[in-house]
């Protein structure tokens, strides 16, 4: 019991004394939660560590994990907030997109575009996933694996998102979306 408390006392000292260094406003606010979780999972750790002398580095690079996971969700969260937020104005909704306002009725006509010219499978993939079935349940529907679903899934995102951003980078008006892009 006393090495349990020692040990635990030593990893909230090192991961406080390491995330200390760092001032941004991200990190001092959420400077508690890290330590905790870090002596949380050193703690766990130093049971099946090899070397057990290590303790403090492995508490330090536990905490520099922790504290980039933080940085990278708060990122993320950022820019949904800041490229999917709809523009609050008079009239029909509009959009941020790579900073230009884009009417709904142009991007839904862009999807359609770019929906369009994605492969059969991807598109029924893609339109699937969307409407709540799970990876599994569409990988025994299209006979695929689930791990190859998944693939499919991400890869025909990323290429719908990138035709989308460069439709609105080249289009000199985003009102509505001609017939024939």
């Amino acid at each position: 019991m006393e090495r349990n408390e020692e040990l635990w006392g030593l990893a909230q000292r090192s991961a406080q004394g390491f995330l200390r260094r760092f001032e941004d406003p991200l990190t001092r606010n959420e400077r508690d939660d890290l330590v905790q979780e870090t002596a949380w999972t050193a703690w766990r750790w130093v049971g099946t560590a090899r070397e057990p002398a290590r303790f403090a580095a492995a508490v330090r690079t536990i905490a520099r994990r922790h504290r980039y996971r933080l940085l990278v969700r708060e990122h993320r969260r950022r820019l949904r907030q800041a490229h999917l937020l709809q523009v609050r104005s008079e009239g029909p909704p509009q959009f941020s997109v790579l900073g230009r306002c884009v009417s709904s009725a142009w991007l839904l006509g862009c999807l359609r575009w770019v929906l369009g010219g994605l492969r059969e499978l991807d598109r029924a993939l893609l339109l699937g996933i969307h409407e709540g079935f799970c990876c599994a349940e569409l990988a025994a529907r299209f006979h695929r694996t689930e791990q190859s679903v998944k693939v499919r899934i991400h890869r025909a995102r990323a290429r719908v998102r990138r035709e989308i951003e460069l439709a609105v980078l080249t289009a000199d008006d985003l009102e509505v979306w001609p017939e024939t892009p």
